[in-house]
């Protein structure tokens, strides 16, 4: 049924109305009820939102927090767990690098803050902080590097994926040492502070390559005689940036002391 667009009466549908006789005109059929009205379109766009595969990247980064997690909980557990890291923990090796290097160099800037505050110009967050960063991630990449190059020598059956693996691991107990060592030092106490620091950064320079290479059976070359190597190059390395950092502090005080005086 259709309406007369002239008498407005109802008529079957065709080219006449069946009451006036007027010619009707040719109108599509209504394929649904009027009332009914169709969806909205951002209803119909929030649906497609909600359809979406999650970003990628952001699901990497949030398995990679949730790796860490683990790996971290379970070192500061266990430390000698280390020994069972393997390439597939690199990330999580990776982050504690990372994480130790933050640490000590926003704990330096802390302190040399707080050291150097009644001076005329106190060091610069570059200087003592963002530049010391860089240079221990540099230091523990040597470090990783040259414990990889000594495991080839002595034992030859290892990947540079599994060896920064198992040296993140490692750097846990020490990365808590040192950050109860710079609490203690906040408190002003004489000497443990600065030891428990010195020890968590000597130790892995010295300590976790030793516990790396002796985890593999000698294939090559003796192992005393690559881990004196390695602790050769390994302090060579340390000394060259803290004779860096001290030339860059000093310099970066000397400028602020001058400038005080007008220079």
């Amino acid at each position: 049924m259709m309406l007369c667009p002239t008498c407005g009466n109802e008529t079957e549908a065709g080219k006449f109305c069946t009451s006036c006789g007027a010619q009707l005109t040719e109108e599509p059929a209504a394929t649904s009820d009027p009332t009914i009205t169709p969806a909205a379109p951002t209803e119909q766009k929030t649906q497609e939102q909600t359809n979406l595969p999650p970003n990628e990247s952001v699901e990497k980064i949030k398995k990679a927090g949730a790796n860490f997690g683990t790996f971290f909980l379970t070192l500061l557990k266990q430390p000698s767990k280390a020994k069972d890291m393997n390439a597939k923990e690199i990330v999580s090796g990776i982050i504690s690098i990372v994480l130790f290097s933050l640490i000590i160099s926003l704990s330096s800037y802390i302190m040399l803050s707080a050291a150097f505050s009644g001076l005329f110009s106190s060091p610069s967050f570059v200087d003592s902080f963002l530049l010391p960063f860089i240079q221990f991630l540099i230091l523990f990449a040597i470090v990783g590097f040259v414990t990889f190059g000594g495991i080839k020598l002595a034992a030859g059956d290892t990947s540079i994926a599994g060896v920064f693996a198992k040296y993140g691991a490692y750097l846990t107990p020490f990365l808590i040492l040192f950050v109860l060592g710079a609490i203690l030092g906040l408190i002003q106490l004489p000497w443990i502070p600065v030891l428990m620091m010195m020890v968590s950064i000597i130790g892995p320079l010295l300590a976790i390559p030793t516990f790396i290479v002796l985890e593999h059976k000698e294939n090559g070359f003796d192992q005393i005689f690559v881990l004196i190597g390695i602790y050769i190059i390994n302090l060579l390395a340390f000394g060259l940036l803290m004779q860096s950092f001290m030339n860059m502090l000093m310099g970066s005080l000397f400028d602020g002391i001058m400038g005080g005086f007008g220079f």
